[in-house]
């Protein structure tokens, strides 16, 4: 199952269709857009976790086979034990409400396990140091606190210029959506794939040694996802302007502390713009996260058909 999503040449759009009839009038049908977001890999990840609660049981059972047999218990308990004598057709009854208490059960406990896989994804665990070169020689250190993110989280990422040989006049991170198309689905002569910026930061650091940034991931894109037709990656793209010309910023001492100095840059300085990506995971984040936050965005609007 492929999550919405709203691509350059691909579209995936789930939708709720109700149908409504007065009687002696034609039916209509209502549609009501649903926002569908996947786990990549889900059903394998959960096959890993009960594995792993079943060996890690000490009764051989698995705390999530524990509470949907309570749960099977209490409903076949509660449907054939009262006070009046059971109906020939209570037996079937009970057996129907137990199996559906069991099935929304486990409905619930596959909520909270892809909920707890989700969080062991995204953790932060350890930080990811990147060193930037150039042909010109070393730019700096990247550091990453993550390279998993969710939807409305923020990318931290710091930059070390301190053991530098080319000098950084500016630079520019870009929160990049690659859009792959797969070979047998694409256009004769269309091209391979389509990017999408949706968030950036821009900061100068000439004569910095450290600078910071922070990225936000909106809530309303797409998370990392592949298909039979399309594959959809997630990246950061970094712009340095570099100066072959290395710039000091030289304070002379001064023996009288109301004394100013003035440091003035030259007019013009000859840059080079180099390209550089890092690829990142996007995941989906809590349902009820986007949610509330949708609520005080927007106005609850009724919808209203008329029959």
């Amino acid at each position: 199952m492929s999550p919405s999503f709203r691509g350059l040449a691909l579209r995936y759009q789930w939708k709720l269709a109700f149908q409504c009839q007065v009687l002696g009038q034609q039916t209509t049908t209502i549609y009501i857009p649903l926002w569908i977001m996947v786990i990549p890999d889900l059903d394998r990840l959960l096959g890993l976790a009960e594995m792993d609660g079943r060996r890690s049981s000490m009764n051989g059972v698995s705390a999530d086979d524990k509470a949907a047999t309570s749960v099977e218990a209490n409903a076949l308990t509660n449907g054939t034990n009262g006070k009046d004598s059971p109906s020939p057709n209570s037996s079937s009854v009970a057996l129907t409400n137990g199996s559906d208490a069991v099935t929304a059960a486990k409905s619930v406990l596959t909520l909270d396990m892809a909920m707890q896989i989700l969080d062991s994804l995204t953790s932060r665990k350890n930080a990811r140091s990147f060193n930037i070169d150039s042909s010109h020689g070393r730019i700096g250190v990247l550091v990453l606190t993550k390279t998993r993110f969710r939807l409305g989280e923020d990318i931290y990422g710091k930059f070390d210029f301190t053991d530098r040989s080319v000098t950084c006049v500016q630079y520019l991170v870009s929160l990049i959506g690659e859009e792959h198309i797969c070979e047998e689905h694409r256009k004769a002569k269309s091209v391979a794939f389509s990017e999408n910026i949706v968030s950036k930061s821009h900061d100068f650091c000439l004569c910095l040694t450290q600078s910071n940034f922070i990225l936000p991931v909106p809530l309303h894109v797409t998370s990392s996802f592949a298909s039979e037709i399309v594959e959809f990656r997630w990246k950061l793209r970094f712009e340095f302007a570099l100066s072959s010309e290395m710039f000091h910023l030289e304070v002379p001492s001064v023996g009288n502390e109301n004394q100013s100095v003035l440091w003035r840059p030259p007019l013009r300085v000859p840059v080079e713009t180099i390209l550089w990506d890092v690829p990142i995971d996007i995941y989906p984040t809590d349902p009820i996260q986007v949610h509330s936050v949708h609520m005080r965005e927007s106005l609850v609007s009724d919808v209203r058909v008329k029959l």
